[in-house]
């Protein structure tokens, strides 16, 4: 990589022509949205073959889901001040080795309190990792390419994770007794792999920077075969606030608040709206009377499809402004969804559901920790993020009562308005495709 003079570690970064870490190790990385599809669905996929083991009501059965969501926002508060005060790729490791562990002991649950207990530390590792990810990646990429990386990895991460989760709980959910808890050992093991594999992880160069570890930071540079000259000049972005605590007054100075409610509410309503929807459809189908096989052939079929339209989404992210979003096709696909008229709607719904959510997450993640500075940029993602995911947490049990008292129809069209209005947010975002990190987050 080519020579840099008089400038600051932000600002190499920001010129480098690519990413300066091995594909290798890139794919390592966006494993990490991998476990998120893989946790977030395998529970939705499998409980109704739990409800069959352990002999419950389906709405005892959804406290493992809104216990795994809970965990994950208590996961991704701390581990987003964690990652902004121990660096991101300690938290990298911390938070899959929990999901892994974590995971192979839901497999041993005895019963669903057992499985409400360990699914909380699912949740708490799932979302450390996913925090770190995101942050990390935007910090190690170039300005001229960070929102093809980022969308290259969540799009892989995503659409892999969902189809996979998808057909292996098809293959082996079925299988009485045995079947989900062979699923959960299989995310297990998985994680405990990857986590291994991530010792060799470089640091964030921008976090050491900030850190005030400029040595560290100039070391990791040289390892990462990034050529500098001195002397390095300090960042161009304030870099005044110094304690952990006093980080925090930047997420509601006047020009950060701003975003900061605007990413708040429209994570509230994406999640709410659309993964509310994607982990309680497989046991509305299933007290519609579809049998659990036909009903995961939907999602197989739906994952299928939406990873052809990740790879689309990744090969346009430098080509168009990332906060113009599907939001309002989502929603009339959630209303379609919501007549389960006939088998063919429901594989158009969910397939069209799951192709848009290829643009709507990948471009939404990168937007909210482009607008925020490397100090909190992490941070600033777990609470705007991790706030949302409390919502969701009640999610499924919400929905679930609405479904059974109103109908599932009318459900979906609250779930349908709730997309739009988060679409509409970001609009008023700042436009953010080809921009150094310290441009945007200023």
């Amino acid at each position: 990589m080519g020579n840099n003079t008089n400038s600051s570690i932000s600002e190499i970064m920001d010129n480098l022509q690519k990413i300066p870490i091995s594909t290798w190790l890139f794919l390592v990385i966006s494993a990490s949205y991998f476990f998120v599809e893989y946790d977030l669905f395998d529970l939705s996929y499998v409980l109704p073959a739990i409800i069959s083991t352990f002999k419950i009501p389906s709405t005892l059965a959804s406290l493992a889901l809104t216990s795994t969501f809970i965990g994950g926002v208590i996961g991704e508060l701390s581990g987003g001040y964690l990652s902004d005060n121990f660096g991101r790729k300690f938290m990298l490791i911390i938070g899959l080795v929990t999901y892994s562990m974590a995971t192979i002991l839901s497999a041993l649950s005895v019963n669903i309190l057992m499985l409400i207990i360990t699914r909380f530390f699912v949740g708490w590792g799932t979302y450390v990792d996913f925090n770190s990810v995101v942050t990390y990646l935007a910090e190690m990429s170039p300005k001229r390419s960070r929102g093809k990386i980022i969308s290259y990895s969540s799009s892989i991460g995503i659409a892999l994770g969902a189809l996979v989760v998808i057909v292996v709980s098809y293959l082996l959910a079925p299988i009485p007794n045995i079947g989900w808890r062979l699923v959960f050992i299989l995310g297990g093991i998985v994680g405990i792999t990857f986590a291994v594999l991530r010792k060799d992880l470089p640091e964030s160069p921008r976090w050491l920077e900030k850190k005030g570890k400029l040595d560290e930071a100039k070391l990791t540079l040289e390892k990462l075969h990034i050529n500098i000259q001195e002397p390095l000049i300090p960042s161009t972005y304030d870099n005044s606030h110094k304690s952990s605590f006093s980080n925090l007054k930047i997420l509601v100075d006047k020009s950060h608040l701003k975003y900061f409610l605007i990413f708040l509410f429209s994570w509230i309503m994406f999640y709410s709206a659309f993964d509310g929807e994607g982990i309680t459809v497989p046991t509305i189908l299933t007290e519609h009377g579809y049998t659990l096989a036909s009903t995961l052939r939907f999602f197989v079929v739906s994952g299928s499809v939406a990873f052809v339209f990740y790879i689309i989404s990744a090969l346009t992210a430098e080509k168009t402004q990332r906060k113009y979003l599907a939001a309002f096709l989502t929603g009339i696909f959630m209303a379609i969804l919501g007549t389960l008229y006939n088998a063919i709607l429901i594989y158009i719904s969910l397939a069209s559901l799951s192709s848009l959510g290829a643009f709507i997450f990948p471009y939404t993640y990168l937007l909210t920790v482009e607008h925020f500075p490397t100090e909190v940029r992490a941070t600033a993602f777990a609470f705007t993020d991790g706030i949302a995911h409390l919502l969701l947490a009640f999610m499924p049990i919400i929905i679930l009562t609405v479904s059974a008292k109103y109908g599932f129809f009318s459900t979906m069209l609250i779930l349908a308005v709730m997309m739009i209005v988060g679409g509409i947010l970001l609009l008023f975002t700042k436009a953010t495709t080809g921009k150094a990190l310290d441009e945007t987050s200023k």
